[in-house]
């Protein structure tokens, strides 16, 4: 019978701290989230030589990664920059524009998707040092070389915690800071 009681007190007292180690922190969840899209975007330029955006939608707290838009017009070499002559394409310098309609299985599906908990905040959404909080879809480019733009974002819990993360340009690595 004692040793009965003394299992229900250490239940008892352990029940609530397993059940708060078991439920994750939103505000830590969309921090893990946006590092993450990070790294995957700048993995997927990389690996496949061409640019790709973290696409950010702070009104519904959606990010994905997206192989960045094709461009209008075909580039040659000589008249700007293509991603694919330092890789030894052998498509003369061209860079091939996919058809209005044309899909492939890996544009159809995003290398990340995630939508951030419906307690956090996007409180600040720097790109390139320009405020772009009242724009419906911010894209970060990530770049072949390794290299992608500058970001600041700030993400805010229940207006007791924030969490700042930024993006150096030189190395496309994310880091995050915690804020009071």
């Amino acid at each position: 019978m004692i040793v009965v009681a003394i299992m229900a007190i250490c239940l008892g007292i352990g029940v609530p701290s397993i059940f708060r180690a078991a439920k994750k922190d939103p505000l830590q969840q969309a921090v893990r989230d946006v590092i993450e899209a990070c790294t995957n975007a700048r993995s997927q330029a990389i690996l496949h030589g061409e640019p790709y955006d973290l696409v950010i939608r702070a009104r519904d707290g959606s990010i994905s990664v997206a192989k960045s838009p094709a461009p209008q017009r075909s580039v040659t070499s000589g008249s700007g920059y293509n991603p694919r002559s330092t890789f030894g394409s052998g498509s003369g310098g061209a860079v091939h524009v996919p058809r209005a309609g044309s899909s492939s299985p890996a544009a159809a599906t995003p290398p990340f998707s995630a939508r951030l908990h419906e307690d956090i905040i996007v409180e600040v959404l720097f790109v390139n040092l320009r405020d772009l909080m009242e724009a419906e879809e911010t894209r970060v480019r990530f770049h072949p070389n390794g290299m992608s733009d500058e970001l600041r974002i700030i993400l805010n819990w229940q207006q007791q915690r924030r969490t700042m993360i930024t993006l150096d340009p030189i190395t496309a690595i994310a880091d995050m800071d915690i804020m009071q």
